[in-house]
């Protein structure tokens, strides 16, 4: 099978930062507490313009973007690009 969706080399999924903005529909990948995979989740931004999706799970709790992005601040990790963007 093919993947389509870039990933890491460990397979996770990766999404380019300057792609996203509020409004930008993510597709959720495995190992959140708070948001199920393979959920669409769309992008906030509070008032200081941070990127943030809310918690799944009924919490009124958000997830800010800025600690999924690798080390080299390129990319999030742990989102796809949802294909409605």
């Amino acid at each position: 099978m093919i993947n389509l969706h870039p990933t890491t080399p460990s397979g996770l999924a990766l999404t380019p930062a300057k792609a996203v903005k509020p409004g930008t529909r993510l597709i959720v990948d495995e190992g959140f507490t708070c948001l199920q995979e393979r959920e669409v989740v769309t992008v906030l931004a509070n008032s200081h313009g941070d990127l943030f999706v809310r918690c799944g799970d009924g919490r009124a709790e958000t997830h800010f973007l800025e600690a999924q992005l690798d080390a080299g601040g390129e990319n999030y990790v742990g989102f796809w690009l949802a294909k409605d963007n």
